[in-house]
């Protein structure tokens, strides 16, 4: 079934709206109307982040944190478009995809609506980066759970360079298009602002480095430049732009793997994928937003937390928003799921409330913190 979150931000004058604020109503459709329906959830696998051809060109927009004091980029979902339509291998699905996440917000089982920033990811950057100490961000191994633009771990990437963070998405073309091209313009190479007329230079950590290893861009003849952008108008909209080389792209994903590894799949199937038989290689840190929205998602994210959070001092935080109507989710029937819910060896999750909003007007958000009761 497909669910479209119909939602209005009247602030924002990003024409791909790719931010996502308050619900106003959900439409359904069935899956008999939707084109390349899978009929099997997909296994969980881990992505071959090495293997991926980067396109040349990345154009990206600021996003807007009015507590967080630097910048964070997100890829635009016109890029991601123009990206796809220039390729000449696509495989069959992957334009349907893309074409999807234009038209609805999710297609369970298919999509998960990872090719939008939702507005709980914004609040779960915000809330670690002003009301947690530096001591219980560093040296930590963190998964991001259902990433989609992967903000709160791309936060966790720049806040330390000791930290590493793996990314989790339900669909491997979202881990492709978004969120890989998402680390790479904040923590790996920094993009070029739409003002400005510096060549590109490579980061550590969020912070720009002039020393960094990867080759710079060897310089092109006027001849040899590829065509521009075909939407003009809707690429020159982009706050920032990044240009890839054939000879840089190797040395930015390979440096982009030393801290990260992707997965992709259903939730049930993701610690076989990630080996995780050991407490000693599991999370010391989980984040995880908008990825309550939908009752029969509950208790596989509860089961995903309780596989690969370790004990006992692994802590999670979960951000959503108090009930999503129409699909029967949210930070309640979470609670429920949570209280009712043991693992293998008989221990529950606990759960705190740490941030909410006022609820005036819109719906209610919330953060939890989980950890272990044992």
């Amino acid at each position: 079934m497909a669910f479209r979150f119909n939602f209005s931000n009247p602030d924002s004058d990003n024409e791909d709206n790719q931010l996502d604020t308050g619900i106003q109503a959900i439409s359904l459709k069935t899956e008999s109307e939707v084109d390349h329906v899978e009929s099997d959830r997909m296994q969980a696998a881990k992505f071959d982040i090495k293997a991926m051809k980067l396109p040349d060109t990345l154009q990206a927009d600021r996003v807007a944190m009015s507590s967080i004091d630097y910048t964070m980029y997100r890829r635009t979902l016109a890029d991601v478009k123009f990206q796809i339509a220039r390729q000449d291998d696509l495989e069959a699905d992957q334009t349907p995809m893309i074409e999807m996440a234009g038209n609805t917000d999710l297609i369970k089982g298919i999509y998960e609506g990872g090719f939008k920033t939702w507005e709980c990811s914004i609040d779960l950057v915000e809330f670690m980066h002003t009301k947690m100490d530096d001591s219980s961000l560093e040296n930590k191994k963190v998964l991001e759970l259902g990433c989609g633009s992967a903000l709160p771990g791309i936060y966790l990437l720049m806040r330390h360079a000791s930290n590493q963070v793996d990314f989790q998405d339900y669909n491997e073309q979202v881990l492709q298009y978004i969120t890989i091209p998402n680390i790479i313009l904040n923590t790996v190479v920094a993009p070029s602002e739409a003002s400005a007329e510096e060549e590109p230079e490579i980061e550590q950590s969020g912070l720009t480095q002039d020393n960094a290893n990867i080759p710079e861009e060897d310089s092109q003849d006027d001849e040899d430049e590829e065509e521009p952008h075909a939407d003009e108008e809707e690429m020159d909209s982009a706050d920032a732009e990044l240009e890839i080389s054939e000879t840089q792209a190797p040395d930015i994903l390979n440096k982009l793997s030393q801290r990260s590894q992707c997965y992709f799949g259903e939730w049930q199937s993701l610690t076989n994928a990630m080996n995780l038989s050991d407490n000693l290689n599991k999370y010391d840190m989980i984040v995880t937003s908008e990825t309550v929205y939908s009752e029969d998602s509950i208790p596989g994210l509860v089961t995903v937390l309780q596989n690969t959070l370790k004990k006992p001092d692994g802590v999670a935080y979960v951000a959503g928003k108090t009930v999503y109507f129409g699909v029967g989710g949210g930070i309640l029937p979470f609670c429920a799921c949570v209280d009712a819910t043991k693992d293998k060896e008989n221990h529950r999750l606990k759960y705190e409330s740490v941030f909410e909003t006022s609820g005036k007007n819109t719906v209610k958000r919330e953060i939890l913190k989980i950890t272990w009761d044992i």
